[in-house]
């Protein structure tokens, strides 16, 4: 009996011994696994670092060239908004300075229109090319003081007009009110002391160009009084005005060795007619006139319609040195 519970006592020891190893065995393999297992997480997490890390360069690699894409874009905006602000800027500074350098007044700007509609009119029935007519305005030409083209001043010439047929300058008077052109004191008669006040001691002969303009006012007790102003523009005698410029470009160009036959002057008087506005002429001899006069968009189309028909005596190339001289001397004053 005592031999069977020693036996029952080691049987239990070896067993509570092989349970207690196994138990601490599997605890160690349960901490192995889970040192694996933390192993594994922390690779996974290191992997994932390493992803997430290459994945927020590539974006921000992706974001900095999209940046600079959009910099790049930006710059070449600004460029071409730069660009464009000083090509309107230029044109601005272009267009300042051809108003500095071809200043007109209203009259002058209406004739200058005037020609060209004339122009393309001519063109589209055939009349003549392109290069048939050259246009000019405002033109500054040297003038001067004596036969050997010494002394240099300047005159200025409102239109030019180069043609094939002929040479043309036109000094437009754009008057409001009654123009009395040619008037002297033959024939303003009785009223001849008008002249006399307003030009001094002339010749009876002496032609001048005059206009006359009604006025309204009212006087302190509120009474309507009508008057009328009479006024001379520069020496009153464009006729010679217009005969002086025509004779400087004359020996200009041919001071220049171009070839110029003639130069015909134009007295043009281009304000609209009606009841208040008038050109009443005292020229007697208007067919022969030198220079002619004019007052009309009509008459002026009609005269250049006349001039286009004729046979030419400058070549295109002719017109063009012309031009091109031209164009430089204004350029350089």
């Amino acid at each position: 009996m005592v031999i069977t519970l020693s036996i029952l006592v080691v049987v239990l020891a070896v067993l509570c011994i092989f349970l207690y190893k196994r138990q601490k065995d599997a605890k160690a393999l349960h901490q192995k696994q889970l040192k694996k297992i933390k192993r594994e997480k922390i690779t996974e997490i290191e992997e994932m670092q390493l992803q997430t890390a290459a994945t927020l360069e590539i974006t921000e690699e992706k974001l900095l060239q999209e940046k600079n894409r959009e910099l790049a874009k930006a710059a070449e905006e600004q460029v071409a908004l730069r660009q464009l602000f000083e090509e309107k800027l230029l044109q601005k500074n272009n267009y300042i300075n051809h108003l500095l350098r071809y200043k007109r007044d209203k009259g002058e700007i209406l004739t200058h229109t005037f020609l060209g509609m004339v122009k393309e009119e001519f063109m589209e029935k055939g009349m003549l090319d392109y290069d048939d007519m050259i246009i000019m305005g405002n033109v500054f030409i040297p003038h001067a003081t004596n036969i050997t083209m010494e002394g240099f001043n300047s005159r200025q010439i409102d239109h030019l007009i180069l043609m094939r047929t002929g040479i043309f300058m036109i000094e437009t008077k754009y008057w409001a009110g009654d123009v009395l052109h040619g008037i002297s004191k033959r024939t303003a008669k009785e009223f001849s002391f008008i002249l006399d006040k307003l030009f001094g001691d002339i010749k009876d002969t002496d032609e001048r160009t005059i206009v006359v303009k009604g006025m309204s006012d009212t006087d302190s007790a509120s009474e309507k009084e009508n008057t009328l102003k009479i006024t001379r523009y520069g020496d009153g005698n464009p006729d010679q005005q217009v005969k002086k410029t025509a004779g400087s470009l004359y020996h200009f160009l041919n001071h220049e060795n171009l070839p110029c036959q003639w130069v015909q002057g134009i007295l043009y008087f281009g304000y609209p007619q009606d009841q208040n506005n008038r050109l009443t002429s005292f020229v007697t001899n208007t067919e022969d006139r030198n220079p002619p006069f004019i007052s009309s968009q009509e008459e002026l189309k009609g005269y250049f319609e006349q001039q286009a028909n004729k046979e030419p005596i400058y070549s295109k190339s002719d017109l063009k040195a012309m031009q091109e001289l031209l164009l430089r001397i204004n350029e350089i004053s």
